[in-house]
Parts: structure tokens; sequence; C-alpha cells
């Protein structure tokens, strides 16, 4: 069920409902890994955009291409570089 800040996405198969805050939370004590490409500040730290998308969704990086994941979190309202 969305809420009003909450999306809805497919990530392989599987439907998830994730709000930038939920993204956040699933993140706080995460260790970032190495940055390839794209990344995304949360909190104080620079994810991959993969590890971000899959730590918050519970589904694994191999689920989901890195195109998926940044659109998800630019949804959300996060800012990704590359």
């Amino acid at each position: 069920m969305q809420t009003k800040d909450a999306i809805e996405a497919t990530i392989g198969g599987n439907k998830v409902t994730l709000t930038k805050k939920s993204v956040e939370d699933a993140l706080r004590d995460v260790k970032p890994t190495s940055v390839k490409k794209y990344r995304v500040k949360i909190g104080n730290s620079e994810y991959p955009v993969k590890q971000a998308l899959s730590v918050a969704s519970g589904m694994p990086t191999a689920a989901f291409i890195t195109t998926d994941a940044y659109r998800i979190l630019t949804r959300l309202g996060f800012e990704v570089k590359v």
C-alpha cells in the first residue's frame, strides 16, 4: 500500500514500496562498498546505487540493473551522481 511519499516499484519481479525515509533508515548503519560509477549520498555516506537499493528493498543486486536503481532512487528524491 502506497502512502503519500511512497513509491511502488517492481524489482526482480517483486513489488516493493519504498519511501525516502525507509531508504535512509535501512542504510543508517551500513558501510558503503566501493563506488564504481553511480553513487548516491545518503546521510553522510556515498553508496553505489545498487547497494543502496538492494539494502533498502531486501532484493539482491543481481535482481535489477543500475538503471533501475538510478530511476527508483531519483524518484524518491535522492541525487544520483556519476
